[in-house]
């Protein structure tokens, strides 16, 4: 197996959930009132109410987002961070590197998260 450097791996996961963790607290203030559309007039509020499909869209792929990095951080914890869930092979490092919540390699990166 290659060797990964599991500590940098996992500031960085752990780094990239509390950003988007952040993105989707962002988003959900939003959506329950947090930028003042509770206070805006009529036509303001059409307007806000138009944008909760996108926002919707974002809090949705952020949770998403965020279960595909919890679940890196687990495979660190139990020793199968940079294994394909797929066929069990190393996944390549600069594959780690462009995505490192990835759980297939190149091969089978078809077979999962979308990435």
């Amino acid at each position: 197996m290659t060797e990964i450097d599991l500590d940098a791996a996992k500031a960085s996961l752990e780094a990239e959930l509390e950003r988007v963790l952040r993105r989707t607290g962002a988003v959900e203030a939003h959506l329950r009132g947090g930028d003042g559309r509770n206070e805006a007039d009529f036509e303001d509020r059409v307007a806000y109410t138009e944008l909760d499909d996108v926002l919707e869209q974002l809090d949705d792929a952020g949770r998403a987002d965020a279960e595909r990095i919890r679940a890196a951080l687990r495979r660190v914890a139990d020793g199968t961070y940079g294994q394909c869930a797929a066929c069990g092979e190393d996944i390549q490092p600069r594959r780690l590197q462009a995505i490192p919540w990835t759980a297939f390699c190149v091969d089978h990166a078809d077979q999962g998260e979308g990435a």
